[in-house]
């Protein structure tokens, strides 16, 4: 992926042990390295760094080399993400989200998330 496209990028650094389970119910909840202790265990943490553009339908979200498109942003998305690191994920295909914090994308399998694994936001066409 050209990193011009590219408007967030992180690398996962721990994964709470009821990540999987979440992940099975098409939820991913990534926080960054300052995420709150009593957070952790649900949560993907990540080394990400600034958010270089806002986040908008259409634009698509990378997980190592899974690609599925946002069909819906929350209207607190972006500051959550440029301020906390955080972004809640859900599998629905929506073209609206349930809560103002959360993204929607494609509905599809989620894949693993591990120690390691890359996750980008790009631009859509």
């Amino acid at each position: 992926m050209d990193r011009g496209n590219v408007k967030y990028h992180m690398q996962v650094i721990r994964v709470g042990p009821q990540v999987p389970s979440f992940v099975e119910s098409g939820v991913l909840i990534f926080f960054g390295s300052q995420a709150p202790i009593e957070l952790a265990d649900s949560a993907i943490i990540h080394d990400g760094g600034g958010l270089l553009e806002e986040i908008r339908s259409g634009d698509y979200i990378m997980i190592d080399n899974n690609l599925f498109e946002i069909t819906a942003v929350g209207h607190v998305v972006n500051s959550n993400l440029a301020n906390l690191g955080h972004l809640v994920v859900r599998n629905t295909g929506k073209l609206q989200v349930d809560k103002p914090g959360e993204v929607s994308i494609e509905e599809r399998v989620l894949p693993e998330i591990r120690v390691g694994s890359t996750v980008q936001i790009v631009h859509g066409k």
